[in-house]
C-alpha cells in the first residue's frame, strides 16, 4: 500500500493512536517539520486512513475508523512477537 512508503508516514500512523493531534503537535511528536507533517498527512487522508476536521485555525486528524487502529495494531503485535516481544513490553 502506497500510504505505507515512507518511514514519517507511518510514523504519523502510529502517533495518532495516542489520539487525535493538530499538524504543529504531530510535527512535535515524531520530530517532522510542520510542512513534511502537513505534506504526508495530506497523502494518507487521501488514502481513506486518517480523517480531519477543522476547529478554529487548527485542523485536528485522527485514524479514520476502528479498522485502521485494527491495521496498526495487528501489525505491531506482528512486528513484537517477531522480535520476541512481549505486547506489554513493546509498549512500556
Amino acid at each position: 500500500m502506497h500510504a505505507f512508503g515512507t518511514p514519517s508516514r507511518v510514523q504519523l500512523l502510529y502517533t495518532l493512536l495516542r489520539g487525535d493531534a493538530t499538524v504543529e503537535a504531530l510535527a512535535d511528536m515524531t520530530g517532522l517539520s510542520p510542512t513534511v507533517a502537513s505534506q504526508q498527512l495530506r497523502v494518507l487522508r487521501l488514502q481513506s486512513l486518517v480523517s480531519s476536521r477543522r476547529h478554529g485555525r487548527h485542523v485536528h486528524y485522527s485514524l479514520a475508523d476502528e479498522h485502521v487502529t485494527a491495521l496498526l495494531r495487528a501489525v505491531r503485535a506482528h512486528a513484537d512477537h517477531r522480535l520476541g516481544r512481549s505486547t506489554a513490553e513493546a509498549t512500556s
